[in-house]
């Protein structure tokens, strides 16, 4: 694969780790929390129902706008995504994973932290970013 291939798989997969951690994930959860709200505190919405004349339930009511929403479903898919490729990771990919983005610490810490070389830690750091990249675009897996 070529150099500038594989950076830009790197670099896409540094991205998606940043939205998914940063942005999908708060923004899924404001949106749950604000439409749980909305819709299970509704007594509108309790008042609904279906052919028939039964009540929809406020939980029924709620899955059906989660998916109506293609925007929420689209959010919703590239969280599961991110999640699959996730947990395919061993635990020691995962732990690093931790550190660089929830935790926020550099390399020089994270490698203080697991008793490995730096160098080393920026290699594996690497190789998850260019091994989503691949997974996301399906270009396969970069070294």
């Amino acid at each position: 694969m070529n150099r500038e291939l594989t950076q830009t798989l790197r670099g896409l997969g540094n991205a998606l780790i940043k939205t998914y951690f940063h942005d999908w994930l708060p923004e899924k959860k404001r949106i749950d929390r604000y439409l749980e709200d909305v819709v299970l505190n509704s007594p509108i919405l309790r008042m609904d129902k279906v052919q028939g004349g039964d009540h929809i339930t406020p939980q029924e009511r709620l899955q059906e706008i989660k998916d109506e929403h293609k925007g929420y479903q689209t959010l919703s898919r590239n969280i599961e995504r991110i999640e699959a490729f996730l947990d395919g990771l061993s635990d020691e990919e995962r732990v690093l994973i931790d550190l660089h983005y929830c935790q926020g610490l550099e390399l020089g810490e994270i490698s203080f932290k697991l008793k490995k070389d730096q160098a080393d830690v920026l290699k594996n750091l690497f190789s998850i970013q260019g091994r989503l990249g691949g997974f996301w675009t399906g270009e396969g897996e970069v070294a």
